[in-house]
């Protein structure tokens, strides 16, 4: 973090801003950081990637400048801008996000929520982020900034330090020995000698070399003696019997292989019991996902529809009104020891943990307190614990887009109880972590698109139990 920045050549002593970053990429938000905090008049308080983190950081020290990265193709973008321009009035937001553009019905609300400034997030490279950011800061300090500013002339220190390195098909060369000179005159082409020349050459020194014997006369060498008549040359040998060649032997025939009798076909596992209950977890991107199911569910229906939905309080409340006045189903928020009653749908509240209790026909919420699980009250996976039991009755689980595994552990725990288990799929989550999670684990029974889903739970629901 900055302290305040000295004064250069009389200048006024000018206190860094205050600099909060908020992205849901761990690796990204700490170079927004970085970049920010190279600014002479920036200083970064922190980077959080959940709002309740930034709310959290901010109750120590208000930051000035908020950094923000959110989907705004969908209402969970204004509802997380909402939340951070309620708990923070006067501060300065940036909306930093290569998730669409800065037009449309989203981003004028955006705008009307105060946003000063829409900046697109680059590809990669520190250098390009410092072209993005660093302009940004100086047209939001214009006219206030007294301090010092950076010279555009001095070198920038680097971030990475480059390596040299010995290519490994390079051989390091030892400088002890010097080499030669080279022939100052051009080389020509030496003839090639013949093989068989080249071979006669005596590389002995001459004074060490023999002398050479005188040459035999060719009178000396010993000759053949001739026949003396033709009458005295050799016979003619016979030709050498050849062997006979056996006929060839033909291959026996193997025996016949006895046929392998095929095992009975394996009876048909019976269909998974008609579920007394349907449990729908969502987090990132979850309401309009979960907007889209419950608009084709049908109604009646006799079994209640639970959802656990990780929001704030205020959001979760306006969110009920909002399915219900949609329909088809009526919607409300669950209150402690009311019934869970069948054909409607029941939403966990915010910041408590929903439990059921109960069996079929007779379930009641149970709101309670205690730590956050993977970072979220109400958790998916508490609320599927609490069923983990054999007078609940099998459950029919969703688990729809969403940050983290949340959800998870809780299937695979009601799996014995006969439970059956949907995942939304990767092309149409928002964020594929609490689907991807369950489907990964082998828990999901089927992992389908977000158009389907409503018709797998119908399906399900007119399932008769074997007799």
């Amino acid at each position: 973090m900055h302290g305040a920045l000295p004064s250069d050549q009389g200048r006024q002593t000018v206190t860094p801003r205050k600099a909060l970053v908020l992205d849901t990429s761990a690796r990204f938000r700490l170079r927004v950081a970085a970049v920010l905090d190279e600014h002479p008049a920036l200083a970064v308080l922190g980077a959080v990637g959940t709002v309740d983190d930034a709310l959290r950081r901010s109750r120590s020290q208000t930051p000035d400048l908020l950094v923000l990265d959110a989907d705004f193709g969908h209402e969970e973008g204004i509802i997380m801008l909402e939340q951070l321009r309620a708990a923070l009035p006067d501060t300065t937001i940036w909306i930093l996000t290569d998730r669409g553009t800065a037009r449309g019905p989203m981003a004028q609300r955006a705008f009307g929520l105060g946003v000063q400034a829409w900046l697109e997030k680059p590809a990669a490279g520190l250098q390009a982020l410092r072209d993005v950011l660093h302009p940004a800061a100086e047209a939001l300090l214009a006219g206030t900034v007294q301090g010092p500013r950076r010279d555009p002339n001095q070198p920038r220190r680097p971030v990475l330090s480059a390596l040299k390195a010995v290519p490994p098909q390079t051989a390091r060369v030892r400088a002890s020995v010097p080499a030669p000179p080279a022939d100052p005159r051009p080389s020509m082409p030496r003839p090639r000698r013949p093989a068989a020349e080249v071979a006669r050459v005596d590389h002995t020194p001459l004074l060490a070399r023999p002398p050479k014997a005188a040459p035999a006369s060719k009178a000396a060498e010993p000759t053949p003696p001739a026949a003396s008549s033709p009458t005295e040359r050799t016979p003619p040998r016979p030709p050498a019997p050849q062997p006979r060649k056996r006929p060839p032997i033909p291959p026996r025939p193997l025996p016949p292989r006895p046929r392998r009798a095929r095992p009975p076909p394996a009876p048909t596992p019976p269909p998974p019991p008609r579920p007394a209950h349907i449990v729908i977890g969502a987090s990132t991107g979850g309401p309009e996902a979960l907007a889209h199911v419950l608009a084709e569910l049908p109604a009646p229906m006799d079994v209640p529809v639970v959802v656990v939905q990780n929001m704030p309080v205020f959001f979760l409340r306006r969110f009920a009104e909002r399915l219900h006045a949609q329909g088809p189903l009526p919607t409300a928020l669950a209150v402690h020891g009311s019934p869970l009653g069948p054909g409607r749908v029941w939403i966990a509240p915010g910041d408590q943990h929903l439990e059921i209790r109960g069996s079929p026909g007779a379930y009641t919420a149970h709101l309670r307190g205690g730590r956050r699980l993977h970072g979220c009250r109400p958790a998916i996976d508490v609320t599927l614990h609490s069923l983990a039991r054999p007078d609940a009755g099998p459950a029919q689980i969703v688990i729809l887009t969403g940050m983290g595994r949340d959800g998870a552990a809780g299937a695979k725990a009601l799996l014995p109880h006969g439970a059956h288990v949907i995942a939304q799929d990767k092309e149409t989550s928002v964020v594929w972590g609490m689907p991807r999670a369950v489907a990964e684990d082998g828990t999901a029974h089927a992992v389908l698109p977000l158009s389907r889903v409503a018709t797998a739970i119908r399906q399900r629901l007119v399932v008769v139990p074997p007799a």
